[in-house]
């Protein structure tokens, strides 16, 4: 018998990752070019938050230009 937080976690429709995670699959598929600047990322996060396809889990106002911050923050991605 499955308990309840499996039933849950095999019915979610998100995956949670780091922001570092998700550069690193980009740079694999060769889809970025190079590292994206802060303010291009939080425009990226921002327009993703939108749509709500990204949710951050962490408060990204504290991060400020940190860049190692920046690839340990939490999200929760939301897939189709």
């Amino acid at each position: 018998m499955m308990s309840r937080w499996m039933q849950t976690a095999s019915s979610s429709s998100h995956v949670v990752t780091t922001l570092g995670a998700v550069n690193g699959k980009a740079g694999e598929f060769h889809v970025l070019k190079s590292l994206p600047s802060i303010t291009e990322m939080r425009r990226t996060i921002a327009l993703l938050k939108k749509y709500q396809i990204i949710e951050p889990l962490d408060v990204l106002e504290e991060l400020n230009e940190s860049r190692p911050a920046w690839s340990s923050t939490l999200v929760s991605i939301r897939y189709f």
